[in-house]
């Protein structure tokens, strides 16, 4: 525990911020009512949401700005989950397993998509999906793009502060530390995020 402080008391520039979500039902009280809504506007305009082992369909709705990243191969730690409309993929998001994390990798929409809020009902249902296969959290993360980061902060329960070399995901020791981080807070970073935000989520 002592090296892992040492780790973490590192400069802030070597550490990834982010938000997390428990995958916990009862985090549908806790997510923003933005987000709640968003979720319920998807569901009342019919898109339903399935698992695909399909990248070509992902790649329909991929932004094509960040088309370099886009994976090659579907590996097997990683879930596609697809947003459909009247058979019409229109988002996709793929999450790495991780135990007991979930990592959130990738998501993208189309236009219509976007207007249906299919990227809110996909990852409500990520949660539910992993919630079942009992893991604790999706890590969702940090984005440079305030839209984005926008729509994480909204459906985030916790905040994060994870050191830059602690996010290769794939290691079981490196997953240990990250759920101390999370569980113990050495940093105190969840108490003073959760004081700044606690009027805002209602």
């Amino acid at each position: 525990m002592k090296k892992l402080e040492s780790l973490l008391k590192r400069s802030t520039r070597d550490h990834y911020d982010g938000f997390l979500l428990n995958v916990s039902n009862s985090s549908w009280k806790k997510i923003h009512k933005h987000a709640r809504n968003s979720v319920r506007k998807s569901e009342k305009m019919g898109v339903t949401v399935e698992r695909s082992y399909d990248l070509e369909e992902f790649r329909e709705v991929f932004s094509e700005t960040r088309m370099h990243t886009f994976p090659k191969a579907l590996a097997n730690y990683q879930v596609l989950l697809l947003a459909k409309h009247n058979d019409q993929t229109i988002a996709g998001i793929l999450l790495e397993k991780a135990w007991p994390v979930i990592r959130y990798k990738h998501a993208s929409s189309n236009k219509k998509g976007k207007a249906m809020q299919a990227n809110s009902l996909l990852l409500w249902k990520a949660a539910e999906l992993f919630e079942k296969q009992g893991y604790r959290y999706i890590v969702l993360g940090w984005s440079s793009e305030r839209g984005i980061e926008h729509f994480k902060e909204e459906f985030a329960t916790e905040y994060l502060l994870v050191p830059q070399h602690f996010w290769g995901f794939m290691d079981k020791s490196i997953n240990k530390n990250i759920l101390i981080i999370i569980e113990d807070d050495p940093l105190g970073v969840r108490k003073r995020w959760e004081k700044k935000n606690k009027e805002v989520k209602k």
